[in-house]
């Protein structure tokens, strides 16, 4: 869940030209993403992956 709201909070950060913060929230779920087993994601909620696909659509 901490990696989840760490994501919606970069997309957050996006939508408001806040790309820095962007960045920081993505990094940050990106290390809570890394703690978890493969198999604790859920469905229809963001995965490691589309984290690591908006940290490097973010340049």
């Amino acid at each position: 869940l901490g990696a989840q709201a760490h994501h919606w909070r970069g997309m957050s950060y996006e939508a408001a030209t806040r790309p820095r913060a962007a960045r920081d929230a993505y990094r940050a779920a990106r290390a809570a993403w890394a703690r978890l087993p493969e198999d604790s994601l859920g469905t229809g909620a963001p995965t490691a992956e589309d984290t690591a696909d908006r940290l490097a659509g973010l340049g």
